[in-house]
């Protein structure tokens, strides 16, 4: 089974050019997890499943603090918090960033935990 958490709103601080070190910008993570539950098996109830309550929390608490060139050091630095929670099995992150100085919508990063 699979829960996503798509298109969250992230702010740190993030970026090469020093313009981009002054405020926190946002990024949009998208994050697919993976647990062992077969539908035949599954209760209502948070222990049978991802808590993404705490996914987000977790993610926030480790991230929003740190200051980042890369948006794959975001996304490797995410993984690694994804994949350490209780009930996930496998994991993938996406990190887009907007605004950025070409004309183009956003830059996106992906990883996976084969990847780790």
């Amino acid at each position: 089974m699979k829960l996503y958490i798509k298109d969250y709103i992230l702010k740190c601080i993030i970026g090469v050019f020093d313009h981009e070190k002054t405020l926190p910008l946002p990024l949009k993570i998208s994050i697919e997890m993976e647990f062992n539950r077969s539908i035949d098996s599954f209760e209502d109830n948070l222990d049978n499943t991802i808590d993404y309550t705490h996914v987000i929390k977790s993610i926030e608490h480790s991230i929003a603090n740190q200051e980042f060139n890369l948006i794959e050091t975001v996304g490797y630095e995410i993984l690694k918090i994804v994949v350490g929670i209780k009930n996930v099995k496998s994991a993938k992150v996406c990190v887009k960033k907007t605004g950025i100085p070409f004309s183009a919508s956003y830059a996106m990063f992906e990883c996976s935990s084969s990847d780790l």
